[in-house]
């Protein structure tokens, strides 16, 4: 079921599972880009008026739940991104977000294929120039008709696809020299730049219409982090230049950019001002610099604010609260890395609210240095992204977004959850991958995720030094199910991993759900604790090639579980 959303801000809000992110990044299906006449236009589109987006938004981390906005906007950029992964990315961003674009709406297919089809070009060229830096443009421009027939199946020849493929030349150069100057310098580039030489001026022409309507910065980067990065270092001197010539031509007419009109179906933001003040907004709420309300109470007891933000009686429910701007510290108050409250005593300060899942909007409390924190758990496996949870002897508290200058201590273990999330789905769909098959399918689908990963070959070594914590995980979530992976069991092998200390670590680990967890820890924990006793009681040695696999009473419980479930 698509739900309809007329706001990009409250769009984002509910596509973004409620962590933390830099800068948004969605996915766009059924998409479209119009003017301000509600007229389909090129990505690339350079008449100075502005572009606004329709379609379906989802989260990036593919959850189920979709949303159809627009038209909203303004366009600001488009990306093209995937060089070193060989596969095509295409980004329009707005102030707000970055969106990825996948599946475009039928109307909007041939108008955003010519655009694909020239970006797929400049990937491809990227890859030939890379493996054969002095190839010449006389046999690289075969050897692309051949990648392009690959790529495009149904196109008649190599000669139609040579004429199809000439034309966009010009753009590949362009595009290839703004990602790294090292590219103007190749034989092949030259050649094109002269050989081209009309199609390049109007390359140049069309860069100075996009930096008068406001899209200057769109092009080709390594990755929409880099794009981004480029965009605000430039804004900043931007800025400083504006400033400048404002003072110095107060008194002449300035080049307004124009405004866009209501479209002839639609309504569109078009009101400059309440469009700043929409993302002044959005950039407070994603920045979360957050200060404690006026009015907001303090208590310095966690009984108290837990008591104060629900109506449940806490002495026959465990309560479900959440966090906000929360830090984690030892007894001396020094901040700790969030994972760290498994090996230490750590306390919560933190802004205390109703169940994550109430819209009371006004009970929340502050708590400083309660618990302290016994466990924490992952869940979120069936929505795609990672909820964490801390829990006390008190309540379990889902943790929301961190205070500022505790984001460097959790972001951390955020993308290991997230590194799950991913390995989980992965191999739920292909269950017999191989090892080095499974690793590679993760990179691919890890590396866009997060601003950590610059590059394949950096995504390479995260994904290989917390493969350990992803294999622990996901045995502790279902050893039944995944123990047997010919990945997981290639990862217990070569990291040395303990599937029955994962299983029996559970009270820090994951789960499918918080219900899950606390049902584990009322019954098979105290089972397993019995268990032990006995067995240390007794002095029972276990036997060579038992220790690996779970035990019996363990299995017997989950199956206990599964019927109480059903």
């Amino acid at each position: 079921m698509i739900v309809e959303i007329k706001d990009e801000i409250e769009v984002i809000e509910v596509t973004g599972l409620g962590f933390y992110e830099d800068r948004p990044l969605r996915r766009l299906t059924s998409f479209s880009i119009t003017n301000s006449m509600d007229e389909m236009a090129m990505i690339d589109h350079s008449t100075l008026e502005s572009l606004f987006i329709s379609g379906v938004v989802t989260s990036f981390q593919r959850s189920t739940s979709q949303f159809w906005c627009g038209p909203f906007g303004p366009v600001r950029s488009w990306c093209i991104t995937g060089f070193l992964l060989k596969s095509l990315f295409i980004w329009v961003s707005t102030e707000l977000a970055d969106y990825l674009c996948e599946m475009p709406a039928a109307s909007y297919v041939n108008c955003y294929s010519s655009f694909k089809f020239k970006a797929s070009v400049c990937i491809r060229t990227f890859e030939k120039l890379t493996i054969d830096p002095e190839v010449e443009f006389g046999k690289l421009l075969p050897s692309l008709v051949s990648a392009m027939l690959e790529d495009w199946p149904g196109s008649s020849d190599s000669n139609s696809m040579s004429e199809t493929v000439k034309p966009h030349m010009a753009f590949v150069a362009d595009q290839l020299v703004a990602l790294d100057q090292e590219f103007s310098k190749l034989k092949a580039i030259k050649t094109i730049c002269e050989v081209f030489k009309e199609d390049m001026e109007k390359i140049r022409m069309l860069r100075q219409e996009n930096m008068v309507n406001g899209r200057k910065f769109s092009g080709s980067f390594y990755s929409i982090h880099d794009c981004n990065e480029e965009f605000h270092k430039e804004a900043s001197k931007d800025n400083d230049r504006e400033k400048v010539m404002m003072e110095a031509t107060s008194s002449q007419t300035s080049l307004k950019e124009e405004k866009p009109h209501h479209p002839k179906k639609r309504s569109l933001p078009t009101d400059i001002e309440n469009q700043e003040k929409n993302i002044e907004i959005f950039k407070k709420a994603a920045m979360d610099n957050r200060k404690i309300e006026e009015g907001i109470e303090v208590v310095d007891d966690e009984l108290v604010a837990v008591s104060m933000t629900g109506t449940i009686d806490i002495k026959t429910t465990r309560p479900k609260r959440s966090l906000k701007g929360f830090k984690m510290s030892d007894e001396g108050e020094s901040v700790r890395l969030f994972e760290n409250l498994e090996y230490n005593r750590l306390y919560i300060t933190s802004e205390i609210w109703p169940s994550y899942n109430s819209e009371e909007p006004d009970l929340g409390v502050q708590c400083k240095s309660f618990g302290p924190a016994i466990s924490w758990c992952i869940t979120g496996y069936d929505k795609g992204a990672p909820e964490i949870w801390v829990s006390t002897e008190t309540a379990d508290y889902l943790c929301g977004k961190p205070s500022v200058d505790y984001l460097p201590y959790f972001k951390p273990f955020y993308e290991k959850a997230m590194l799950c999330i991913r390995a989980f789905h992965i191999i739920s769909a292909s269950p017999d991958l191989e090892f080095d098959e499974f690793c590679r399918e993760l990179v691919l689908d890890i590396l866009p995720h997060f601003d950590t990963f610059k590059d394949e070959e950096m995504t390479w070594n995260y994904v290989n030094s917390n493969l350990g914590f992803v294999a622990e995980q996901l045995i502790g979530l279902d050893g039944i199910s995944f123990f047997d992976r010919p990945s997981i069991k290639s990862i217990t092998e070569k990291f040395n991993v303990d599937a029955v200390e994962a299983l029996n670590r559970k009270g820090c680990g994951s789960f499918p759900s918080l219900y899950d967890k606390n049902w584990w820890i009322k019954n098979c924990q105290s089972e397993h604790m019995t268990l032990a006793e006995i067995t240390k009681k007794r002095e029972i040695k276990v036997p060579q090639g038992q220790s690996s696999e779970p035990s019996n009473s363990m299995v017997k419980l989950l199956k206990i579980k599964k019927r109480e479930d059903k």
